[in-house]
């Protein structure tokens, strides 16, 4: 279902691939925007309870509960950006050029596995 040379891409086709890249985007932005945000609310409620001068105890468990939401928003932007690479496959399986609905510039290339004789293995802590 590709294009080969001479074949032309719809505009429904065009129209779709660009719908989805302009979802995308900003939705990577918002998470980001969203870690920007949380990580200023643990910086405030640390310097907060310093300034305070009250004992370490008091706003821990809100602390707690941010640091969570950090760990839970890092996870959503994991997803996404999961998401963003398994629509970069598709882009290219259909053979779609990276540039064919504003996405694809700007990206790390995938991760080459690594090279040699040489094996990472788990091992256990005793």
């Amino acid at each position: 279902m590709g294009f080969g040379e001479g074949e032309i891409m719809s505009n429904n086709e065009i129209e779709a691939g660009r719908q989805i890249s302009k979802q995308l985007l900003p939705s990577e932005d918002a998470i980001d925007g969203s870690i920007v945000q949380n990580a200023k609310l643990i910086i405030a409620i640390v310097e907060g309870r310093k300034k305070m001068g009250v004992a370490a105890e008091v706003g821990h468990d809100a602390l707690l509960s941010a640091t969570a939401g950090m760990a839970a928003l890092t996870q959503a932007r994991d997803h996404t950006v999961t998401c963003h690479r398994q629509l970069t496959s598709v882009r290219d399986a259909l053979g779609y050029g990276p540039r064919a609905f504003g996405c694809g510039v700007g990206k790390l290339p995938p991760a080459e596995e690594p090279k040699g004789h040489l094996k990472v293995v788990q091992t256990e802590v005793a």
